[in-house]
């Protein structure tokens, strides 16, 4: 999503708006919202949300390294289902 750090803080306002935004930001905004979280808020709830959404990305991305080092093409990514 490539917010500022001040953008992206303010999606730490409430539940909400963190939920809202969360499916579209990209690892690197999750870890940095985590960060925030860790040190300023810590909000346990909060803190769950970003960390479940950090494994999911994170998950993701190990599983498309590990098929492309298979010499595979595709992936199932989560939510996919075999065709």
């Amino acid at each position: 999503m490539g917010k500022t750090r001040g953008g992206l803080t303010k999606l730490l306002r409430n539940w909400n708006t963190l939920n809202e935004a969360l499916m579209d930001l990209s690892e690197r905004d999750v870890v940095r919202l985590l960060a925030h979280e860790t040190k300023k808020e810590r909000r346990v709830t909060f803190l769950l949300r970003l960390h479940a959404r950090l494994n999911v990305l994170r998950r993701t991305r190990e599983r498309v390294k590990l098929v492309h080092a298979a010499g595979k093409n595709t992936v199932l990514l989560p939510g996919e289902k075999y065709k």
